[in-house]
Parts: C-alpha cells; sequence; structure tokens
C-alpha cells in the first residue's frame, strides 16, 4: 500500500530511499489486472537491480471481470525471481 515502487515519498525522495534507509524486505503486491504481468516483472526488474531484498510476491484481485486470472497468476509464479506467498481475493466493499 505504499503507491508502487517509483512513487515518490517526498519530493527528494522515492520509496527506494526510504526501504534502504530502512534496511526493509519489500514484499511485491501485484494488482491483478490487465497489463499485471508486464508491470509485476518490469517491478522485479527494477528490485533487482536496486539491490533491495524482495522476499515475495502476493496476487491482489483487484478486478473481478479480469479473464484468465489463474493463467496470469501461472505466468507471474514461471517469471518472478520470488515465490508467491498467496492471493487475496476481490472483495467489493473493502
Amino acid at each position: 500500500g505504499v503507491g508502487g515502487w517509483l512513487a515518490p515519498v517526498s519530493a527528494t525522495l522515492d520509496q527506494l530511499d526510504l526501504v534502504r534507509a530502512l534496511h526493509l524486505p519489500v514484499v511485491l503486491v501485484v494488482g491483478m489486472r490487465l497489463g499485471c504481468v508486464n508491470h509485476a516483472r518490469l517491478t522485479a526488474q527494477s528490485l533487482q537491480a536496486s539491490g533491495v531484498e524482495c522476499l515475495c510476491w502476493i496476487g491482489n484481485h483487484i478486478d473481478p471481470a479480469m479473464q484468465r486470472q489463474d493463467e496470469n497468476i501461472a505466468t507471474l509464479q514461471q517469471r518472478l525471481p520470488m515465490p508467491c506467498w498467496g492471493r487475496l481475493p476481490y472483495l467489493p466493499g473493502a
């Protein structure tokens, strides 16, 4: 829930700066919707290039109308360099 890996946290600092300063590991949350495989893989590449520890990824089913959710999860499991720790179901009004 921090707005994305490259989202700024101040006028001069990004998430990366905060993670490094606090020596935090990262959990990548993938919003399951059209484009999620590309977005997750690009984020994973950026995390690796930054040298931070990424513990895992979690699929967050934010679009109940998304087609082929299971296939996208399977692709992410094959292509991301960290394990999947679970899936969060779509919950309207949550």
